[in-house]
């Protein structure tokens, strides 16, 4: 089985400190339990004289929370190690001491799903539960009755362990239960994912994410046209002007009387990346007449409509908008010819940049993990991983910036000639990230990532318009899912190329305030609530919905999170105020029932 370790922590003034480590190392548990010693160094320390291999690879779920925690120890002891992060997404650590490698990795990163998630899905166990807000120093030998439910997540935890251990509590051998448990859980799964990947001759001890897992099968089975995954820096840097993202807008709310539909598109980057994508030697058009050649052209143009085609990345405030009025930007052609269309003017085509082969490059790269994802609900989460993995690797930028180790003899020099983005002390390193000036290569394609968020925004609008066709009202977009109104029953119709949601005919009522955070109740008053930024359990559909319609009125929320700024986890406990009143996408209009789109000239909005 694959070697996997977990560390569970108790936090003291916004800090953390590991109570106890678990490692499955070469077929056999370690534990280590908090004695006032550094247990990560011991840990370490075992994992150098135990391992039977000079280069050991050991898979920890979720390293962005524990990679810290041995960070710090490593750096203390004057353990020699590197790392590699971007900003503070740490990748792997690498450990070297006794002529051996010890290389810890993120399972997270495989698949991004939470354990509790993977375990069953996976069919390798279950997540236990834990009262994790009653860890703290002075529990770490508590033995009584169980923590009161104000220490659990919810109420349903503290049943579960209630059922599971009967009245007695012995605080130290559940930890580290509950730690083993989530040792073997994330082995086995990795395990698997081992075997699938297997089959495609991938080694995952050599991969990092999903994204270079997908890159990797793509690039030595599938790509039989030579796709390059290595453009040129100066014409990849025109091309990411026109990869703009999803599209994501309220449109408005439910009225009194209407019945509230959510659907979404099943694989919609994979049914993208089925169609025709431009690839070949690449040119330059100074003032082309029109748009026969397959590309990317920098248009001026002007739009009208309730519902605007082309994306717009404001240059105020940075966001995405779809707006009216006269505009310039750098379009991937089939949205511009959608755009046209649905009636649009070009008022100029400045330039082009055109490929002279355009062909379907994925189709049996979409098949084959089509088919995996029917075959059972592991290979469902497998294949729906590679695929969306492969189209986001395609837009990686390269990175400008590198993690390095300094002893603080050396930090106060370098940290006057070089751009240091981010540091932080322990001991005697300084942990940095610097900026470069040599950009190091993404392996990529910025010009079909492109194309292929265009297609998206493409196949979501024809869906949208499939909605108003069909008399429904927009209320909701998010990139792949809409949310509309209807004045009759449509449940049993379908409306262009989107799929009924399971929770459709169940929609009592919504509130839609701005992109990514809107709240839905459903007839058995249960409800769910998504509110970007913040932890959305301390909120109720009644507080939103009636505070919404009150513009005088906003919902002040205790927010408690993880920051990760200088390279260091800290607990932050603030009281937010959650504003209710500022989208700025569309204008709110008729009570809030209604949006319309704001006019855009010279960069700036008007309604």
């Amino acid at each position: 089985m694959t070697n996997a370790l977990d560390i569970e922590t108790f936090e003291k003034s916004g800090n953390f400190f590991p109570i106890c480590v678990c490692l499955y190392l070469d077929g056999i548990m370690y534990d280590f339990y908090y004695d006032g010693e550094d247990i990560i160094q011991k840990c370490i320390e075992l994992i150098v004289k135990k391992s039977k291999s000079s280069t050991t690879y050991i898979y920890i779920h979720n390293i962005n929370f524990d990679g810290f925690i041995f960070l710090e120890s490593l750096s203390k002891n004057k353990i020699k190690f590197d790392y590699h992060s971007d900003g503070t997404n740490i990748y792997s650590i690498k450990i070297k001491a006794d002529l051996k490698e010890i290389i810890l990795k993120c399972s997270y990163k495989i698949i991004k799903k939470k354990l509790s998630d993977i375990a069953v899905t996976f069919n390798i166990g279950k997540k236990m539960v834990f009262p994790h807000k009653f860890s703290s120093l002075e529990t770490l030998n508590y033995i009584g009755k169980i923590p009161d439910p104000k220490f659990f997540y919810n109420y349903n935890d503290y049943r579960t362990i209630t059922d599971y251990i009967g009245e007695i509590f012995n605080f130290r051998e559940y930890i580290l239960d509950y730690c083993r448990n989530d040792v073997l859980i994330t082995s086995k799964f990795i395990d698997k994912i081992r075997i699938i990947n297997n089959k495609y001759g991938v080694n995952i001890d050599s991969c990092y994410t999903s994204a270079s897992i997908s890159l990797k099968i793509f690039s030595t089975i599938y790509n039989k046209k030579n796709i390059s995954l290595n453009i040129l820096w100066s014409k990849q840097n025109f091309i990411r002007h026109s990869y703009y993202g999803g599209r994501c807008e309220v449109y408005g709310n439910p009225k009194e009387g209407d019945k509230i539909y959510h659907f979404d598109f099943s694989g919609m980057y994979g049914q993208c990346m089925k169609q025709k994508f431009p690839y070949g030697r690449i040119s330059y058009l100074d003032n082309p007449q029109n748009f026969d050649i397959p590309g990317f052209y920098l248009i001026k143009y002007n739009s009208n409509n309730h519902i605007p085609v082309l994306p717009h990345k404001s240059k105020i405030s940075g966001k995405l908008m779809f707006a009216n009025g006269e505009n310039r930007g750098l379009y991937w052609f089939e949205e511009i010819l959608l755009f046209i269309k649905m009636g649009g003017l070009i008022i100029d085509i400045e330039y082009g940049i055109v490929f002279d082969k355009f062909d379907k490059i994925f189709d049996e790269f979409i098949e084959e993990f089509e088919r995996v994802k029917r075959i059972d609900n592991i290979m469902k989460i497998y294949g729906k991983a590679i695929i969306n993995s492969l189209y986001g690797r395609m837009g990686m930028k390269d990175r400008d910036s590198e993690s390095i180790i300094l002893n603080s003899g050396e930090w106060s020099e370098f940290n006057k000639k070089n751009n240091v983005i981010q540091y932080r002390v322990i001991g005697d390193y300084i942990l940095a990230e610097v900026k470069t000036d040599r950009k190091k290569r993404a392996k990529g394609n910025i010009a079909i990532a492109s194309a292929i968020t265009s297609k998206g925004r493409i196949m979501l609008y024809n869906a949208q318009q499939s909605v108003i066709n069909n008399g429904g009202r927009l209320c909701y977009s998010d990139t792949d899912s809409i949310f509309a109104c209807y004045s009759r029953d449509v449940s049993k119709e379908r409306h262009g190329e989107v799929d009924w949601s399971a929770d459709s005919k169940s929609i009592n009522n919504a509130v839609f305030i701005t992109n990514k955070t809107y709240g839905i109740e459903y007839y058995d008053k249960s409800y769910n609530i998504k509110v970007k930024g913040f932890d959305s359990k301390n909120l109720k559909f009644s507080d939103m919905y009636d505070k919404f319609y009150n513009e005088s009125e906003k919902i002040t929320v205790d927010n408690t999170y993880i920051s990760k700024t200088a390279m260091k986890m800290i607990i932050k406990n603030n009281i937010k105020d959650l504003n209710l009143h500022n989208y700025d996408k569309r204008k709110f209009i008729e009570n809030k029932k209604e949006t319309r789109p704001y006019i855009i000239s010279n960069h700036y909005l008007y309604e």
